[in-house]
Formats: structure tokens, sequence, C-alpha cells
């Protein structure tokens, strides 16, 4: 075909503010392709995923302007394939920065040698905020002034999408890959891609793709400048709840960063901060790819950690005796999501008050959370071990207790999630040992003193 672009979408399911779909216009037409990545489904075996629904669900927006193509399969074989049937001029994709994916797109570069990735669903690229001798940073805060510096100087302009230059009919395309044994999804409705792809779709009522822009405005017009107040109460609506949209590029994250920065209060830097947390995880995982599986801070790697698989398994399911984070994981699994107080303070109990290794804690939550990302899930879950960058010192373990009674003080957030306790009305709530509230709710499985003490004793025979 002449002058063809190929826009391969990947976190960036949105028609606006999109540089590979603007890049595209250059050309005489595009075509643009979703692939549902086998390489990456495996690991998530839930018939009943409901991020399938929310892709699905995306791709099913996107398609009532441009027809998209929407293959099934290992992109490392499907890429160069479609490529050569389409005699593609240029293949655009938004830049992964993950270990995995830089891997698998070094590989397709190579067999395409046409292939231009873009940084779409950052503000800054890693290799652009780095210590003045040329070494990434390590630490949050002086990491944040230099990106804070850099993003002041560059302007973040919108980029325009025209679905003109689409390609109409993709017929005889299709057709073709079938051919190669490629599988071509039926994109019918959100139902049938699901069924086509092995997956069941989900009834969801709370993530919708074609709210997540409405819900950007609306915090930004009336709710932002509180978020440095509200933020760490859990029971209050007082934060974007925006993590899955950025996460799939249903909305931009350069427009995210403007709307915020038309704002100078304190809740709108506070909210920035947020985002640069995200891009400097983002940055950690780039410049240091063992920490995927490996402790960043190599004195703490080869803990001898617990594996009481009980425990687990009670800490999974919400019933530890600790309300609060029994509450927690019960949102997790409901909603697909959880309040990032609440995620540090479920991820300290589960390294310290168990002693479980954070990897095990870190690929529970990356089966349910809406917006898992691998940069920030994993970042996360080290800083609260205690054993990645700008992490907590060891012997700072959360007393579960006194975060429910500080940020959930009247105890809404555990009635939301914990049915046992939803008729309870008294203070103690938040400590079921108090009040006879033991014979209402499950026994602790670790005694806090306790387990506080065994951790940080483990943590300095480790160190030595």
């Amino acid at each position: 075909m002449e002058d063809l672009a190929i826009v391969w979408l990947r976190r960036d399911l949105r028609l606006y503010d999109h540089k590979p779909f603007n890049f595209s216009l250059k050309h005489k037409s595009f075509l643009p392709v979703f692939i549902f990545d086998s390489t990456i489904l495996e690991r998530f075996s839930n018939p009943h995923d409901r991020r399938l629904t929310f892709l699905a669900n995306a791709l099913c927006l996107m398609m009532n302007k441009l027809e998209v193509l929407v293959l099934y399969g290992d992109p490392v074989k499907i890429i160069p394939k479609l490529n050569d049937i389409t005699n593609a001029t240029k293949i655009y994709a938004g830049k992964d920065f993950e270990p995995d994916s830089i891997e698998r797109d070094s590989k397709i570069a190579k067999a395409t040698q046409n292939l231009e990735l873009l940084d779409d669903h950052i503000i800054l690229n890693p290799e652009d905020v780095k210590k003045d001798d040329g070494n990434p940073f390590k630490v949050f805060t002086p990491f944040s002034k230099v990106w804070r510096k850099k993003a002041a100087e560059i302007s973040h302009d919108n980029y325009e999408v025209d679905t003109s230059k689409a390609l109409k009919n993709l017929k005889d395309i299709k057709e073709k890959l079938r051919d190669a044994g490629i599988k071509v999804v039926n994109t019918k409705s959100t139902k049938s891609m699901l069924d086509d792809i092995g997956y069941k779709e989900f009834d969801e009522t709370i993530w919708l793709p074609e709210k997540g822009r409405e819900r950007l405005h609306e915090w930004c017009d009336n709710r932002i400048n509180d978020y440095k107040n509200t933020r760490d109460f859990m029971g209050i609506d007082g934060t974007s709840r925006l993590s899955p949209y950025i996460r799939f590029g249903v909305i931009s994250i350069r427009e995210c960063y403007n709307l915020a920065s038309n704002h100078h209060g304190a809740g709108s830097e506070t909210w920035i901060n947020e985002l640069i947390w995200r891009e400097f995880y983002i940055a950690v995982l780039y410049h240091f790819p063992q920490s995927q599986n490996l402790e960043l801070q190599e004195q703490y790697r080869g803990i001898p950690w617990n594996h009481n698989q009980k425990h687990i398994e009670a800490w999974m399911e919400g019933k530890t005796g600790y309300p609060i984070v029994d509450a927690a994981m019960r949102q997790l699994k409901e909603v697909g999501w959880m309040h990032n107080r609440c995620r540090m303070i479920t991820a300290s109990f589960f390294c310290k008050h168990l002693f479980a290794d954070w990897r095990i804690g870190e690929e529970y939550f990356a089966q349910y959370l809406m917006d898992y990302e691998a940069a920030s899930n994993i970042g996360g879950w080290q800083w609260s071990s205690s054993t990645g960058t700008d992490a907590q010192p060891y012997f700072r373990i959360f007393n579960p207790f006194l975060q429910s009674m500080k940020f959930d003080e009247k105890g809404d957030y555990l009635r939301t999630y914990l049915p046992e306790l939803r008729n309870y009305k008294g203070q103690n709530i938040h400590d079921p040992q108090k009040d006879g509230l033991m014979n209402k709710y499950y026994p602790m499985i670790v005694n806090h003193d306790t387990a506080r003490k065994d951790a940080i004793e483990k943590f300095k025979e480790h160190k030595g």
C-alpha cells in the first residue's frame, strides 16, 4: 500500500492528544492496530479480569470513529507479518520503558526496520532526568526537582488527531492475516471481542472509558485544590481515581499535567507530585531493570522471608483480624482499586507483620489492580518492604490500629467493605480486641507488638 503508516495502539486508547496518531498524519493513510498480547495475558488467567472489559470497551469507543484492526497473539510475530502484508512505510507506537517491553520492541525494530517509538504516556523520558554527572536518580526528592525544572522549560503541546486518513476497508488485510495463521478478533461488541480471546465480559459500572476525561475535568475544576488535605482519608472521595484511565491512556498524561498546572495551590502541586512519583518509578525500573525481580538495595537481597501460607491467604482474603487491612484487601477485589494510604498499610503489614516476601504481594496486587503498572507496583512494594529506592527505614512499621483511627476516624471505610462490622457503632471498630468484638470478627493472625519486634530483629540480623 502506498505510504501507509501503522499506528500500534498500546497504552494510548484515545482519539485526542496522541503522538502516534499525530505522526501518522504525515503519511497518505494509516492503519490503527491493537494486539491482545498473549504473552502478557498468560500471566492473567482470571477469565473475568475486569481490565480486559475496560480495554474492549475503550476499543469499541474508538471504533465509533474509525476501524481498529484487533488481533490476538505475540506482537513479535504479528507486527513484522502485518508490516510485510501492508508494505507499511512506518510503524508508530508509544514507547514503553519496562524491561520486557524494551526487549519485545527491540526484536520488532530489528525485524521491521521502520518502527518509531514516541514518548506518549509520560511527560519526560527517563534519559532526560538525570544527575549532573549523567547517573540516574535513586532518591525521589532530587529527581522531582530536576523533573519540575525540565517540565517547566518545555511546551506540552496537544498532538492533533485526524481520523479521516484511517483505512476504511480492512477486509483484504484481515484475510491475508488469517491465511498467515494470525487470529483476527471479532470486534462487533465488547462481549464478542472477549469471547474471541477466551475472557468473559465483566458487568462493569465503575471504570468506564467514556467517563475518564469527564472525571479528569471535574477533578481539576472542582476538587484538586483540596487534594493535599483529603488524599489520606480513605473514607471520603478525596482522590482523583484517575490512575486506571492514565494507565490505559484513555486520558492524556499531558492534559493531566497541563490542567493541574493551571492551578497554583498546594492541592494541585501535591497531585502533580503523584504524577512525578509515577515517572520516578518508571525511570528507576528503566535504569535498574534487575529491580523487577530483585531488591534494588543489594544489602537486602536474600532475606529469609517467612512462607506461612495460612497467613498469606488470610491477607489475600481480607481475614487477618486487622479491620483496616481486611477492608483494603476486600476493596481491591470488589473495586479493582485500593486507596493509596491503604496500599501502604497492607503492603507494610504483609512485609513487616507477616514478614512475607514482597514479590508475592506485588504479584497479587498485579492480578487485581485496574491501574497496575509494573514500575509503580514494584516500586511501591519495595518501598514498603524497605528494600527499594528511597524506601522507608526497616524499623518504620505502620501500626494498623493507629492508621485506621487517624485516617478513618468514624470507621466509614471499614463499614463499607466489612459487612461483619457494618452495624457496629463504637469507636473500637478499629481494634477487634476491645469491646468484645473478638466474637464478631476474625482473630488477629499475628500480634502487632510481637510481629514488629520480630521484623526489626530479622532485618538487623540480615544486615549484620
